[in-house]
């Protein structure tokens, strides 16, 4: 598989049907290696997860497509992916007027998570303010522009 920035300048085809051939540059699949890095540099098991969506609201999205996707291990880590999309649409474009903003819902949780912030564009990391359990949390990325994964986990 081919982050689709690399996929100017070459034919490439479909495997279920040859007689569809991409012959312009492909986007939105660029941050499939960082994610993948980010998973596997913090021996992150997704087997232990469970979905959980309900947990994470985005105000500002307009359609499925465009809501953050949470997972969480029981209630010691949380995982949330925002795709910060334009569109609902197929070509996938990130919305580069905003910055990623939704809310968390930790009523169920107890004590402490640092929050880590990770740019699936080119995999940078940051860390965010340490969230207290016990409400309802609002989160903000630290870029604009960006796809991103957030991970929180209990201290």
């Amino acid at each position: 598989m081919h982050p689709y920035s690399e996929t100017r300048g070459r034919v490439g085809t479909y495997q279920k049907r040859t007689e569809v051939a991409f012959r312009t540059p492909l986007t939105g699949l660029d941050s499939v290696r960082p994610i993948r890095d980010f998973f596997e540099q913090r021996a992150i098991d997704l087997g232990q997860f469970e979905p959980d969506h309900a947990l994470a609201e985005d105000a500002a999205a307009r359609g499925d497509a465009q809501a953050p996707r949470l997972m969480r291990r029981g209630r010691q880590e949380f995982l949330i992916y925002h795709p910060n999309a334009a569109a609902d649409e197929q070509p996938a474009q990130v919305n580069m007027a905003r910055a990623v903003q939704f809310r968390l819902d930790l009523r169920v949780a107890e004590g402490n998570f640092s929050v880590e912030w990770y740019r699936a564009e080119d995999g940078q990391s940051k860390s965010g303010a340490q969230v207290t359990a016990g409400d309802w949390c609002e989160l903000t990325a630290p870029w604009s522009g960006a796809d991103v994964i957030v991970r929180l986990l209990k201290r």
